[in-house]
């Protein structure tokens, strides 16, 4: 069917044509016909924020989706957002204070079962550390609850050895090629790490330096990169979050954020070493689902505020009839939102 046919469906008294479909699209596969050679940089890949909130059912200030992680990924996309605390050893999946009643492990044999049914795929994964530890039993880190189960856990670290993109950076890049990201997960990571000396880690674990440089002296060898991915605060990564929206009536501010972060990615070059990541969500004076999927109008005095799913779905196939820069479409980079919906899935995928 062609986008603007689709049936609007409902979810929690909600209606959007832009929304809450996310299952009826079927894209398992599409990074297949991206050349190996490609910038992740110059691609247009669709997401979720909070991506393990989808059982909070009875919670409307913290669910931010209604489908479960394989439907998540097969629908096509391939930003995920992984919020953790520590429980004793473990890292449970939280939404602030909130548990999401899944735990790391469970994330990453979900992805790493996928990657092994559909290889050709590559996905993005924020780790970011929610909140303080939770029953102290362990006096350990969130870093070093993440390295137990990668190195250690004997359900995830085979899955990890396999598909986690370490060490990395491998050169002064730090943005992947298709053909390094194919199978892999690259880590945005968003928790405290202890700067490691490169004499701590085993030689094989190191980048490769150029043959034609000799190793330098090892006094100088600390480093603060930890070979974990891309650090969340970096300026390998361009981010639009203005999350924290007052009133529904000032959705109109958070669209503007939008729109001008992927008119940046647009124009940005396509082997540019950098991620522009624009989040459709947002909270405080809007429920998730309102900033989605648009309040009813009984929030907003019968006037008609659309949501974010909405608002960027019509620009991004406006702008596709139209095409932003001169020689074609423009790549928007990373977009994650909530409520995700089939029509705004593809609006990006078509892109690449």
């Amino acid at each position: 069917s062609s986008p603007s046919s689709l049936p609007p469906a409902t979810y929690h008294n909600y209606t959007s044509v832009f929304s809450f479909d996310l299952d009826e699209a079927v894209h398992p596969a599409w990074m297949a016909r991206i050349p190996d050679h490609v910038s992740l940089a110059s691609l247009s890949i669709p997401g979720t924020h909070d991506t393990m909130t989808f059982d909070l059912v009875d919670n409307e200030i913290f669910q931010c989706q209604n489908h479960h992680l394989g439907t998540q990924l097969r629908s096509g996309l391939r930003y995920f957002d992984i919020r953790g605390r520590l429980i004793t050893a473990d890292i449970g999946i939280f939404h602030g204070h909130v548990y999401t009643g899944y735990t790391f492990q469970d994330v990453l044999l979900a992805v790493f079962a996928f990657l092994d049914e559909n290889p050709s795929e590559g996905i993005v994964m924020r780790i970011k550390q929610e909140g303080s530890p939770l029953k102290h039993k362990y006096n350990i880190t969130f870093e070093e609850a993440f390295n137990y189960y990668r190195l250690k856990n004997p359900a995830t670290a085979p899955g990890c050895d396999a598909h986690l993109l370490y060490p990395w950076p491998t050169t002064s890049r730090m943005v992947p090629t298709m053909g390094e990201l194919r199978s892999k997960i690259l880590i945005l990571y968003e928790f405290p790490t202890v700067p490691t000396t490169s004499s701590t880690l085993s030689p094989q674990l190191l980048p490769k330096a150029p043959q034609t440089t000799p190793p330098p002296p090892s006094t100088t060898t600390t480093s603060t990169i930890n070979y974990y991915g891309i650090p969340w605060t970096s300026p390998h990564i361009v981010l639009e979050d203005l999350w924290i929206i007052l009133s529904p009536e000032l959705l109109e501010r958070k669209w503007d954020a939008i729109r001008q972060n992927l008119v940046l990615a647009g124009a940005s070059p396509d082997d540019g070493d950098v991620l522009f990541l624009s989040h459709l969500s947002a909270s405080v004076g809007v429920l998730p689902i309102e900033a989605a999927a648009g309040p009813l109008p009984e929030r907003t005095n019968g006037s008609v505020v659309d949501g974010m799913n909405e608002r960027t779905t019509l620009w991004l196939e406006a702008e596709e009839v139209e095409g932003y820069r001169q020689g074609g479409r423009g790549k928007t980079g990373v977009i994650m939102g909530d409520f995700m919906g089939k029509r705004l899935v593809e609006s990006v995928l078509r892109r690449n």
